[in-house]
This record gives C-alpha cells, sequence and structure tokens, in this order.
C-alpha cells in the first residue's frame, strides 16, 4: 500500500515538473511548445494533456522505482511537501 501512494506522489511531481514548471520549458520547446500552444502531432497531444502525460510518467516511475528508488523517494517527498502547503494556503 505504501508502495502505491509513494509511486502516486512520485508521479503527480514528475508529471507537474513536465507538464508546466519552468524547470522543463526547454524540454517542451524540444518538442516544439512555443510558449502559447503544442504542435499538432503525438507529442504535443501528450504534453499538453496532465493526465495522458501522467500515464507515461507513471511507467517511468515504476522503472525509476525497480531500478533508483531513491529518486522516487525524492519526487514524492517533494509532492507531499507541495500538497501540504496547498492545503496550508486554503485553511
Amino acid at each position: 500500500m505504501i508502495e502505491l501512494l509513494l509511486l502516486s506522489l512520485a508521479c503527480y511531481r514528475v508529471t507537474s515538473i513536465v507538464h508546466h514548471e519552468r524547470i522543463a520549458e526547454p524540454l517542451r520547446r524540444l518538442i516544439g511548445y512555443d510558449g502559447l500552444s503544442y504542435p499538432d502531432n503525438f507529442l504535443g497531444s501528450l504534453f499538453s494533456c496532465f493526465w495522458c502525460l501522467s500515464v507515461w510518467c507513471a511507467g517511468l516511475a515504476v522503472i525509476l522505482y525497480v531500478y533508483f528508488p531513491i529518486l522516487v523517494w525524492v519526487f514524492a517527498v517533494s509532492a507531499g511537501a507541495i500538497l501540504i502547503r496547498e492545503i496550508e494556503e486554503k485553511g
């Protein structure tokens, strides 16, 4: 059960980074993102949809968990910290 929570948090965090955080902007530009829209192709569709991207990031999280579990923990703890911050701001 803890593994599912760990992987879910890590998946959320990686998906969030790739989908819309500034640090991954070079990656998004590499696939054709111009700052306003994505190209009309598979990668453009994938990167523009958080839900679609999360499927691929989940696969990445599982692979990382098998080979480099500490990285999954880092992403999961980061996601936990962000979620706590969001709850604090709303409370």
